[in-house]
């Protein structure tokens, strides 16, 4: 999205930079109510319904990054919560895949 936006000749800085279209929206399926667009799935006994994206900043990504190499900051996302966010990704693929709730290990 940001990278389509950019390349339209979209400023970073405004405010719909990242915002995605509704239609795009993932599927958020839970175990609890989470959000008032989700409804009970009779049949899974999940709540399932559209939740938007949350808008991505991929700008800041990079002002940390040169920070950190100046000494003037911690990387804000480290190499361990990297790898636990492959993992979740993962794991959330074959849960997709095969139709069941995946643990974590």
């Amino acid at each position: 999205m940001q990278e389509q936006q950019s390349t339209n000749g979209m400023s970073s800085a405004a405010p719909e930079f990242g915002v995605e279209e509704a239609r795009l929206h993932g599927l958020l399926t839970t175990l609890d109510r989470f959000d008032e667009t989700q409804a009970l799935e009779p049949k899974s006994q999940k709540y399932i319904g559209q939740y938007p994206t949350v808008a991505g900043r991929w700008r800041g990504f990079y002002e940390n990054l040169a920070d950190a190499i100046r000494g003037k900051s911690k990387l804000a996302v480290a190499a361990e919560d990297s790898r636990d966010g492959l993992r979740i990704m993962e794991l959330a693929r074959e849960s997709h895949e095969s139709g069941r709730t995946i643990s974590w290990s």
